[in-house]
């Protein structure tokens, strides 16, 4: 993969996590890059987009907003606790994060699942930012898939892609 089709490609993701943002902040999801939202997949935390010539379905996952007090209260009451030495009682992501980005967790997984299960023949790619790179990780690693790690943006992806990803 060329540098200019990798870039494509992470700015193609990141706008993907980006409408993810806007929808939870009550904007109606876009077509990006060929992909369509599939708006019945669409929490307040993840996204997710559909493009049927690639046969790959984005499934994206925002971070933190600073504005939404819910994030406010898990960024106080469990991400910065995490970062200090003594705090974290293993190496489980519940141990790191708490309660409530372990939910998130689960819940995240079930819908990749869920989406896996209507779509068996697509691909699923994972993207997120922040927060939302920490679930992508994370869900990537539980379920034992290849992953690519690349700045500011975590993309898991699928064996079977038609695209070429970057390598880890």
């Amino acid at each position: 993969m060329s540098k200019d089709q990798d870039e494509n490609l992470m700015r193609e993701l990141a706008d993907m996590v980006q409408d993810t943002y806007s929808h939870s902040n009550g904007v109606e999801p876009n077509n990006i890059a060929g992909f369509t939202p599939l708006r019945d997949e669409f929490t307040e935390l993840t996204g997710a987009y559909k493009n049927d010539d690639y046969k790959e379905i984005v499934v994206t996952h925002r971070g933190i907003m600073l504005g939404k007090v819910e994030d406010v209260n898990t960024l106080l009451t469990e991400i910065i606790p995490s970062y200090i030495p003594g705090t974290a009682q293993s190496n489980e992501f519940q141990g790191i994060y708490g309660d409530t980005m372990t939910n998130d967790l689960y819940e995240f997984e079930n819908q990749i699942q869920d989406i896996r299960n209507d779509y068996p023949e697509y691909t699923i790619v994972l993207a997120g930012h922040s927060r939302g790179a920490a679930m992508v990780l994370e869900a990537g690693r539980n379920a034992n898939r290849n992953s690519c790690i690349c700045p500011h943006l975590q993309i898991q992806r699928t064996n079977n892609s038609q695209r070429t990803f970057p390598e880890t």
